[in-house]
C-alpha cells in the first residue's frame, strides 16, 4: 500500500462560476511547520456534464416524496465512467466521462411495505433502501443497503450484475470495507475540532496512527472530508467553512496546488452535494435541486 501523509494549513480562494466558465489564478502563501513559501495555484474550469429531470426514463432521476429519498451519491471509476445511485427508481445509472447516459443497473434499493384499503394500495414503512455507492481499483461497484433492522449489507456488482453479497455488518465494518475504494491511501481514525477554525485529523494505516495533521481556515470550520488521491498522489480534501465550501488540492510533498470554491446550492437544494475525484484528478459534484439533478465537473485548465 502506498502511504500518503497529509498536512494542511493556509487557505486562499480559487473562484469559479459555472455559468460563465470563469477561472482564477492566485499566489498563495503555504504555511507549514513555521515556514512560508509562495505557491502558484492551478486553474480549474467547471462545466455541467449531466442534467436530468425528475422521472423514470434514462437519464432521469426518481424522488420518493415523504421519505426524503433522492439521488445523493456519485462515484467514478478508473475509466472516468460516472455512476449515480438512483435509489427511488431502484437502479444505478451509468454515464460516460462526457455525461452521456450508457445504461442502468437494476438493484433492490427501495423496498416498502404496502397496505390496501378501498381506494387501493398505500405505501407504508421502508423495509430496505440503498444509501451509498463506490468503486474499487478494479472497477467493481459496491452498494450499501440498510434494511429495516438497521443492519447493513453490501452488494458487489461486476459488469452490471451482482456476484457477491456480504450480509449483516455493523457501522464500523462498513467503514473498514469501504477502504477498498481507495486502497492506496491511509484512512481516517478520527478528527477533533480544537478551535473554531482549526481541526486536527488523525490518519491511520494498518490500525497505527501515522500522522496528526492540523487544518486551519480563515473562517470557522463546519466539516472536513477526505476525497482521495489521483495517480500522481495529489491529495484532495473538501472543507466546509462559514465562508463557503472548498476543495483543496495538495501535492505529495504537501504543497498547496489549488483551491476551488464549489457550488453551494440554493434554497431549492435538498441535501449537501456529494463529491468524488477520478484517477486523473477531475472533480465531480452531484447537486440535487428541484426540478433537476446535475453533475458539475472540474477539470484542470490546459
Amino acid at each position: 500500500m502506498r502511504k500518503t501523509i497529509l498536512a494542511m494549513a493556509g487557505l486562499l480562494v480559487f473562484g469559479w462560476a459555472v455559468s460563465q466558465g470563469q477561472t482564477s489564478t492566485e499566489t498563495a502563501t503555504q504555511m507549514q511547520q513555521g515556514t512560508t513559501e509562495q505557491v502558484q495555484l492551478e486553474e480549474y474550469v467547471p462545466r455541467v456534464i449531466i442534467e436530468g429531470k425528475w422521472g423514470t426514463g434514462p437519464g432521469e432521476f426518481g424522488v420518493a416524496e415523504g421519505y426524503q429519498i433522492l439521488p445523493k451519491k456519485i462515484t467514478v471509476d478508473n475509466k472516468e465512467n460516472i455512476f449515480i445511485l438512483d435509489t427511488a427508481n431502484s437502479r444505478i445509472q451509468k454515464f460516460d466521462k462526457n455525461g452521456k447516459h450508457l445504461f442502468s443497473i437494476p438493484i433492490k434499493s427501495f423496498q416498502k411495505n404496502w397496505y390496501y384499503d378501498k381506494n387501493g394500495p398505500i405505501a407504508g414503512s421502508i423495509e430496505k433502501y440503498s444509501t451509498d455507492v463506490w468503486t474499487d481499483d478494479e472497477n467493481q461497484l459496491y452498494v450499501l443497503n440498510i434494511p429495516k433492522d438497521d443492519k447493513r449489507d453490501i452488494e458487489i456488482y461486476e459488469n452490471g450484475k451482482t456476484f457477491k453479497t456480504r450480509m449483516t455488518i455493523n457501522k464500523k465494518e462498513v467503514e473498514s470495507y469501504k477502504k477498498v475504494k481507495k486502497n492506496n491511501i491511509m484512512g481516517f481514525l478520527k478528527s477533533d475540532l480544537i478551535e473554531k477554525n482549526k481541526q486536527i485529523i488523525f490518519l491511520i494505516d494498518k490500525n497505527k496512527v501515522e500522522k496528526e495533521l492540523v487544518i486551519t481556515t480563515e473562517k470557522n470550520l463546519d466539516s472536513v472530508k477526505y476525497l482521495g488521491t489521483d495517480i500522481w498522489n495529489n491529495i484532495y480534501v473538501r472543507c466546509n467553512t462559514w465562508g463557503g465550501q472548498y476543495i483543496y488540492k495538495y501535492s505529495f510533498s504537501l504543497k498547496l496546488i489549488a483551491k476551488i470554491k464549489s457550488y453551494e446550492g440554493t434554497k431549492d437544494t435538498f441535501f449537501e452535494s456529494d463529491m468524488e475525484i477520478d484517477s486523473k484528478g477531475n472533480i465531480y459534484q452531484l447537486v440535487t435541486e428541484y426540478p433537476t439533478v446535475r453533475v458539475i465537473k472540474w477539470e484542470k485548465k490546459k
